[in-house]
């Protein structure tokens, strides 16, 4: 008959075996380095694809979200694919007029762009050049840092003035000052700067740069000799049905037009499908790295079942003054939860460390660590300790003592 064990009894217990897990760790230091080595690639493997998968995500948004976000896209011809789409020139100030009314819209631009020569003074360069009305930068999110955007009067003027992309700005007027009120020359055509865009409003341009933005009454006339747009986009009000949204636009085109010269992009869409796409390869690294961690636990339980194979004799004497079976293994698993653990510790740390090498290189990309992320990675570090320690740690309890004893 055996009398059950106190509370503080169990304590004393599990604290005896940390304490002589900590004094076998500290025994064997070059076999607990390379029993940690394993968790702590692991960890640092987990962790870090966690982190940069949270930050390829963060930057996603901030980039794409603001652009894709309840906007839609309609561009000239029946796809991507049509040949005849150059030779169509139907979309028209009309359209924009149409569009505009309906109760969804809370704003809407065409575009339409070529590609020109611009001069400064002696300086020169290519530029793309885009006929837009005043309200593109609030459809595309682009914010003018410097002067100001188009206005009504503009439009309707046909005013030669520009705004210009920071590219632009660093081809033309590095070493000019500021470029507000400053004349340049696109083809033939003079127009006075009056706006430069933000630095973080750069990566909304479907082109690099540089970009130039003048009203797209001015480049019809002036520059492009056509008035209808090479697409249209609209920025749908936020809380409504972009689908739904899509839907009755395609309705008011085809009134209009007589026929479905035309096709629509929802980038809600776009954006959906990337998100997907990028939760799907974040899964898959996860996995890559869930299977390393697993390496390291393959390596935890064969280093454990070495040692249990060197302190048979321990654990006969252990087990000859009175230490029970699940004493011994509590030990052993306790042994190898403290290893796992350790590992997690140094592995998160490296991975923080990592986190601020890859910052300082990488400006546009952070690295992203999560609680979650720092929380899961101790509970699989104590799981991988509990399930690769416990066979070990089986084998331990199991062992003869008087064999055990007899064991050199």
């Amino acid at each position: 008959f055996k009398l059950p064990r106190s509370r503080s009894s169990k304590v004393g217990l599990f604290a005896e075996a940390f304490r002589m897990a900590s004094i076998a760790l500290l025994t064997h230091r070059f076999r607990t380095l390379l029993t940690l080595l394993g968790v702590v690639i692991g960890i640092i493997s987990l962790v870090s694809i966690i982190a940069i998968g949270e930050g390829g995500q963060q930057h996603m948004k901030e980039t794409l979200g603001t652009l894709t976000s309840n906007t839609i896209e309609i561009y000239r011809g029946t796809g991507w694919s049509d040949s005849r789409a150059p030779q169509i020139q139907t979309l028209l100030p009309a359209d924009l007029d149409a569009i505009g009314e309906l109760p969804y819209t809370a704003s809407v631009t065409p575009m339409t762009k070529e590609s020109f020569l611009l001069r400064y003074e002696s300086l020169d360069s290519k530029a793309m050049v885009s006929g837009v009305s005043d309200s593109f930068f609030k459809t595309r999110n682009i914010a003018v840092s410097e002067g100001r955007a188009f206005n009504a009067e503009d439009i309707q003027n046909q005013t030669q003035v520009a705004v210009i992309d920071q590219a632009t700005r660093a081809k033309l007027f590095a070493d000019a000052g500021s470029p507000l009120g400053k004349t340049i020359i696109i083809g033939t055509i003079p127009c006075v700067v009056i706006g430069v865009t933000s630095a973080k409003s750069q990566d909304f341009f479907i082109d690099r740069g540089p970009n130039v933005m003048v009203p797209y009454t001015t480049a019809g006339t002036r520059l492009f000799g056509r008035q209808s747009f090479d697409s249209i986009s609209i920025r749908i009000r936020a809380g409504l049905n972009s689908a739904l949204a899509e839907k009755n636009i395609n309705e008011v085109l085809m009134r209009l037009h007589g026929e479905k010269d035309f096709f629509t992009n929802n980038m809600d869409s776009m954006a959906k499908a990337y998100e997907s796409t990028s939760r799907a390869i974040a899964l898959m690294l996860s996995v890559i790295a869930a299977i390393s961690l697993l390496v390291g636990g393959i390596g935890v339980m064969n280093i454990m079942l070495v040692s249990v194979s060197e302190r048979t004799r321990e654990i006969g004497i252990r087990m000859a003054v009175g230490a029970r079976r699940s004493d011994i293994m509590k030990q052993f698993l306790v042994e190898s939860i403290v290893v796992c653990l350790i590992g997690a510790a140094i592995g998160i740390f490296l991975s923080l460390l990592l986190g601020g090498v890859f910052s300082f290189f990488v400006k546009d990309w952070t690295m992203i660590f999560s609680a979650d992320a720092i929380l899961g990675a101790l509970a699989s570090s104590i799981l991988i300790g509990v399930t690769f320690g416990y066979l070990p740690a089986r084998n331990a309890s199991r062992l003869d003592p008087v064999e055990a004893l007899n064991r050199d």
